[in-house]
């Protein structure tokens, strides 16, 4: 391709010729619809009734890292992280789309895959248990399943998943919020159980400082005549008290 500050190129441009970049497709439009699309090179302009939409970019895009929040197939919630690289190729969609999807903003073409993407993920993790997703081993069979179903669903508007690494899953967790219980429900059973394994006087002293040390987040229950199926030792039961998005001692 010649530069575009060569005398050539200026030339061209000067007789007449419509130079389109790497990467690009330009729309032709005759009677306000696109019947065509001018590749990259120089063509001669088209006579009246003929103009040129905007430059359209062919070139591959790199979206930022998508979450998705994906239920599993024993009833739990993995948070997916996946990356995708696609094309927009506008030649790929009918011809009665055409006009329409040129139209179409870089936005808007993110907002598409990204909704296609979530769609995809959640019905190839939903049929995994948790256990299954968290094995890295399992990522590239999961990346394929994604791929295919992008393909599928994302042909009709031009948009091409191109390549075996064009899906990227970037990790499998859980979501931050059940990672938090599970760390409180361990920490609240470590709290009883090693209050059980003390006297009951000490046990009652010890929970009593707990509630006065955590008494805006944790209740704390005990029971100083236990039945017999204990061996005497007392009940204590911690619960939480959601107020207004935070932890609140029920008063």
């Amino acid at each position: 391709m010649l530069s575009d500050t060569s005398f050539s190129h200026r030339f061209w441009l000067k007789v007449g010729y419509r130079f389109v970049e790497d990467n690009t497709l330009l729309p032709v439009i005759q009677h306000g619809r696109v019947v065509s699309f001018l590749e990259p090179g120089y063509h001669y302009r088209a006579g009246l009734g003929t103009s040129y939409g905007d430059p359209i970019s062919t070139a591959l895009r790199f979206p930022l890292p998508i979450q998705v929040d994906a239920p599993t197939k024993d009833g739990l919630v993995v948070s997916v992280f996946v990356k995708v690289h696609y094309v927009f190729d506008p030649r790929l969609c009918h011809a009665h789309m055409w006009s329409g999807i040129v139209t179409l903003s870089s936005d808007a073409l993110n907002n598409l895959v990204f909704d296609r993407v979530e769609r995809a993920t959640r019905a190839v993790c939903g049929v995994k248990t948790e256990a299954e997703l968290a094995n890295g081993a399992l990522w590239p069979e999961l990346e394929l399943g994604i791929h295919r179903r992008l393909q599928k669903s994302l042909a009709d508007f031009g948009i091409v998943v191109r390549g075996d690494t064009a899906v990227t899953i970037l990790a499998i967790a859980p979501p931050p919020d059940i990672v938090r219980e599970r760390v409180a429900a361990q920490a609240r059973a470590i709290y009883v159980h090693s209050l059980q394994q003390q006297p009951a006087e000490l046990a009652h002293y010890l929970h009593e400082q707990e509630i006065v040390r955590h008494s805006n987040f944790v209740h704390v229950s005990y029971d100083r005549t236990p039945p017999p199926r204990t061996n005497g030792l007392p009940i204590i039961a911690v619960t939480e008290f959601a107020q207004n998005g935070r932890h609140k001692h029920p008063n």
